[in-house]
């Protein structure tokens, strides 16, 4: 059995203190739901589904991935600067870190807190993380 339980997606995470955060978590929950025949048949399990939030800096202590380029607190790669990363952050809709541990999705608009994205485009991002 594996780590989560069995379960395929072993935990939702919404952002806290976000306008509908109860939309966010429902968001999630559908679109793990239309993807599940998929992750059955390929024996895919994700320990944690989350809501991708909009600035790595917010966290410091975390590492973030974004594709090839990781993250330290404010540890930045000489060939980018914390605005280049900001940028490239703020234009992708999800990631995946660890091979399927972790995928991030952006449910939010990022010119408005409270717009989320339609489902159809959550579930494009979830299958290609």
């Amino acid at each position: 059995m594996s780590a989560n339980g069995g379960k395929l997606i072993g935990e939702f995470i919404a952002l806290r203190g976000y306008p509908n955060e109860q939309k966010a978590m429902q968001l999630l929950r559908e679109t793990a739901s239309l993807v599940k025949p998929i992750m059955q048949k390929h024996g895919w399990r994700v320990p944690v589904l989350m809501e991708l939030w909009e600035n790595p800096a917010w966290n410091t202590r975390s590492r973030i991935t974004l594709g090839f380029l990781r993250l330290r607190s404010f540890n930045t790669p000489t060939f980018l600067s914390i605005s280049d990363i900001l940028t490239i952050h703020t234009k992708i809709s999800g990631y995946n870190e660890g091979s399927g541990k972790v995928i991030a999705l952006r449910l939010r608009r990022p010119e408005d807190r409270s717009s989320f994205y339609p489902m159809e485009e959550l579930v494009h991002t979830m299958l290609h993380e």
